[in-house]
């Protein structure tokens, strides 16, 4: 795998050797690859995961509270064998107190024939910290080609398909 990352961002005014006005920093976590016996032995891709982003002022020391990335390994499988986890977002926190959190379904279930299965997003709850928390589920109704499935939305009692271009 290939792990060579965004390590910041830098904002300058007045090109590149001008004045920095802020920066943005990245952390990150590194998993090695896997070996599976399946299919007489093949490796699959390790993982690189985004832990948190930190904004830094003009000294590039004086931060704000990093906004920080949580998450979980679910499992993908093809006829329940081979599988494999991978992370899926579980949480974004702003470092304020707001969070916007994620939850998953695996589509189609595992018991599903000749077919890769993924977990796709059912949930999504936005608190910024100060207010009312807004839900947002979403539901699958069936597939545009192979095992690809079209994503429809439930937003405050109405349904959108999502349309892909």
């Amino acid at each position: 795998m290939d792990n060579r990352e965004l390590s910041n961002i830098q904002i300058k005014v007045g090109g590149p050797s001008g004045s920095l006005l802020r920066s943005y920093n990245f952390n990150y976590t590194f998993t090695n690859r896997v070996f599976s016996g399946n299919y007489g032995g093949i490796y699959y891709a390790g993982t690189m995961v985004l832990n948190s982003v930190t904004e830094k002022g003009t000294d590039n020391a004086t931060a704000l509270p990093a906004m920080s990335f949580t998450y979980s390994n679910l499992t993908t499988n093809y006829n329940g064998s081979p599988s494999f986890s991978w992370p899926h977002l579980t949480q974004v926190s702003s470092g304020f107190g707001g969070t916007i959190g994620f939850s998953y379904t695996q589509v189609p279930s595992s018991t599903a024939n000749a077919i890769w299965s993924r977990e796709v997003v059912t949930t999504k709850t936005v608190n910024s910290g100060i207010g009312a928390t807004q839900t947002d589920n979403y539901t699958y109704l069936g597939r545009i080609s192979g095992s690809d499935p079209i994503p429809s939305i439930l937003v405050q009692g109405q349904r959108r398909t999502i349309q892909r271009l």
